[in-house]
């Protein structure tokens, strides 16, 4: 077991789909790609890629070839590809061929699992990220197969490259000139990570996915999946205050793809764009405290739907960053399964945190996971 303790380490949008013409583009560049530039891309500079994956349109002139993926589509007649939910506020957040790639890394593992967890990272979450990776493969579970993790820089894209060949990894490098390594909750830049992330998300349960959203400022104890799959629900959620049905959390999401779910979802993704594009002028650093927030929104939003289910996960076993600060959490919460690192602002700080409870599994190098009794 983990220590718990310091000290004991050993409105409803219509459907938008490709046009007729885009698509055969997209086709035609699928089979073509090799020899073929995309006309999809704009104002971008075209990396080759030795991948089964078509041409990337990426942003850095410097970028070697990323390694071959095995990355299949479903046959176009079975797909229904949405468009990629462009904003003013977030100018171009990835181009039609990324969202191709990413929804057929996500049907693959689909496929193989009946359900994708997906989580999205750029530099600043790179240790973050490793640390998750070798919490999860300490526990001697599967569910890192179900994991896609979405790369929106290539420093990220490499890290995780290199940290495990086992891992579903897809680029995303067009969406690094809206992106910074280092973002805040609060901040724009971090709303406008989280538009692009519920966009995706969007997506996915548009062409009938399971999407079980995680992120890796967390630490697991044991494997939450039977708690979340043996469930009825449209969504399972955690409360994100240790009150059952108050506060749904936002950081370990499920979200089956049920008409219902589908539409929350858009009324979600439209209200966060409708937001964001009044800032469209203003820098990403700006803070705007909660006004961003999709996780509210989206607690907002299902108070007023009648016909969605949603099912609350235990909250003995579930608990949010106010665990660590809170003797009365703790008490409530003895044996959690796991503790998400949240009410805490910063990944510094985060990490911090997480090293003082002997949460962090990942060496002071970057490189290697440590074993934690």
């Amino acid at each position: 077991m983990y220590p718990l303790s310091p000290g004991s380490l050993t409105n409803d949008t219509s459907n938008t789909y490709y046009g007729r013409t885009k698509m055969l583009l997209v086709r035609g560049t699928w089979i073509l790609r090799k020899t073929t530039i995309l006309l999809l891309c704009s104002t971008v500079v075209l990396v080759p890629m030795k991948t089964n994956l078509p041409y990337r349109c990426g942003l850095d002139a410097n970028v070697t070839a990323l390694p071959d993926s095995n990355v299949t589509a479903l046959p176009d007649s079975k797909r229904k590809i949405s468009s990629p939910h462009q904003s003013n506020s977030t100018k171009t957040l990835m181009n039609w061929t990324e969202y191709f790639e990413i929804l057929s890394a996500a049907e693959k593992i689909h496929e193989e699992n009946e359900v994708v967890s997906v989580q999205f990272l750029n530099e600043g979450y790179i240790n973050m990220t490793k640390s998750w990776i070798c919490n999860v493969r300490q526990l001697k579970t599967s569910f890192l197969q179900k994991v896609l993790f979405i790369t929106t820089d290539q420093a990220s894209y490499r890290a995780l490259s290199s940290f495990g060949p086992d891992l579903h990894i897809v680029p995303v490098p067009s969406y690094s000139v809206n992106s910074a390594r280092q973002m805040s909750y609060g901040q724009l830049v971090y709303y406008r990570y989280m538009l692009f992330r519920t966009g995706a998300v969007l997506s996915m349960l548009e062409n009938g996915l399971t999407v079980w959203i995680t992120e890796s400022d967390a630490v697991w104890f044991k494997d939450p999946t039977e708690e979340f799959v043996n469930t009825t629900g449209d969504a399972v959620v955690m409360s994100d205050n240790g009150v059952k049905g108050e506060i749904p959390q936002g950081g370990l999401l499920f979200l089956r793809p049920s008409p219902p779910t589908i539409s929350i979802w858009r009324t979600v993704y439209k209200a966060l764009r409708e937001i964001l594009d009044e800032f469209r002028d203003v820098e990403g650093t700006e803070d705007i405290r909660d006004g961003g927030s999709e996780q509210i929104i989206f607690g907002e939003v299902v108070k007023n739907v009648s016909n969605f289910t949603m099912d609350w996960v235990d909250t003995a076993k579930f608990a949010p960053g106010k665990w660590y600060s809170s003797l009365d959490f703790r008490k409530k919460c003895p044996e959690p399964w796991v503790i998400l690192n949240n009410w805490i602002e910063g990944n510094a700080n985060k990490e911090a945190r997480a090293k003082q409870w002997k949460h962090w599994f990942l060496n002071e190098k970057g490189t290697e996971c440590l074993v934690v009794e």
